[in-house]
């Protein structure tokens, strides 16, 4: 197997997060069966995970927002249907970022008046069109891979503000010591800051992420008012 392109095609998926056979093939200018056995051979590491027409990495916080939302919607949107029915008239809440994030800043309703804040610009962007809702951007750094901002600018804002409540996604819901585990270090830090800001701290996910490993401690039992999932 030619090193040299597989260490290419690796770059590729480093930089992009997912990438597409026949793309991959044109850039790298190899055939399509090779870029196959290169995702062949990534996966049996565990480093890649097969999609159709292409691969992902497998690190959840290396695969883009739009590729996230686009998975389990139907299952993102009843916990976001779920989740709404925690909201008051009145509340600040914060919203974290990624996919099942998306879906419920998509369900806030319209008859309520709330104050959002949040560090996605894909959420900002949904509840930019929302009248009833007074939104906070809180900025840093870009990911452009979440489509977030990071670094100590988000914690220096959040550690400044008080909500009433907070919606968080995870990438695991593996307990541990009563800890929570998390696959993704990056955001944990933060994370951690929006959840002792608030009052209430709800975690949104999926059902399935039991059955995610995960290497990183997030939170206790004590600090998460309730896991809602579907």
């Amino acid at each position: 197997m030619d090193s040299y392109n597989l260490k290419n095609f690796i770059k590729l998926l480093n930089k992009e997060g997912f990438i597409k056979i026949n793309d991959a093939a044109d850039l790298l200018k190899v055939s399509s069966m090779t870029i196959r056995r290169y995702i062949n051979k990534l996966e049996k590491e565990k480093l890649v995970e097969k999609i159709y027409g292409g691969a992902v990495l497998k690190s959840q916080d290396q695969i883009p927002i739009n590729y996230r939302i686009s998975q389990s919607s139907t299952k993102k949107m009843q916990i976001a249907q779920l989740a709404v029915h925690k909201l008051q008239d009145g509340d600040t809440i914060i919203i974290d970022a990624g996919s099942t994030c998306h879906y419920f800043a998509r369900q806030l309703p319209e008859n309520l008046s709330l104050i959002v804040i949040t560090h996605s610009l894909d959420i900002m962007n949904i509840i930019a069109q929302k009248k009833n809702i007074t939104s906070i951007m809180i900025g840093g750094e870009l990911n452009h891979r979440t489509g977030s901002f990071v670094g100590p600018k988000v914690e220096e804002a959040y550690n400044k503000i008080k909500a009433d409540k907070c919606f968080l996604g995870i990438g695991a819901l593996t307990i541990i010591n009563n800890t929570y585990y998390d696959v993704s270090f990056q955001e944990i830090s933060i994370k951690k800051i929006i959840c002792n800001c608030s009052n209430s701290c709800y975690i949104l996910a999926e059902s399935n992420k039991k059955n995610v490993t995960a290497n990183y401690p997030s939170f206790s039992l004590s600090d998460i008012t309730e896991v809602i999932t579907e």
